[in-house]
């Protein structure tokens, strides 16, 4: 293999490296962004359960 060819392999190997490292922080914030939903649904979640009649019903009247 000359190095011509090896330098291309190993700048085609950084770019691949460089876009799944990306891609995986890209999932991290999503996963992380999910959780942060998660917790704020269940502390609503929680509070109902406390008070279980508070909330729930809605009069309406036209």
């Amino acid at each position: 293999m000359n190095i011509a060819a090896l330098s291309m392999s190993i700048a085609k190997s950084q770019v691949q490296d460089k876009w799944g490292v990306a891609m995986l922080k890209n999932s991290l914030d999503m996963q992380q962004e999910n959780g942060n939903a998660l917790s704020e649904m269940l502390e609503g979640v929680s509070e109902n359960m406390v008070n279980p009649n508070i909330g729930s019903n809605i009069d309406i009247r036209i």
